[in-house]
């Protein structure tokens, strides 16, 4: 049976990762505006200048469903800028 705890997830995770994230019907729409996403990517580019291994979206928090596959608990709207990015 997969591990069902609740995980965090780096950028690395993420991107090179090929999981299948669900987002539940109670996680709100996708609502970023210009301001939202360009302070995510200051906040990349600053881990990226700062030359560090792991970078975090904080929070991802995502439960494993197994098969590869996670339920999207937070961070939707940071998951869903880097995926449309």
């Amino acid at each position: 049976m997969a591990d069902r705890k609740l995980e965090t997830r780096s950028i690395g995770d993420v991107v090179e990762q090929n999981a299948t994230y669900h987002i539940p019907s109670y996680q709100r729409g996708y609502r970023w505006g210009e301001n939202e996403v360009e302070r995510l990517l200051e906040d990349v580019w600053e881990a990226h200048e700062k030359k560090k291994d792991d970078y975090y979206l904080q929070p991802i928090v995502v439960r494993n469903k197994g098969n590869n596959e996670y339920e999207l608990i937070d961070g939707q709207q940071r998951l869903t800028t880097i995926y449309l990015i």
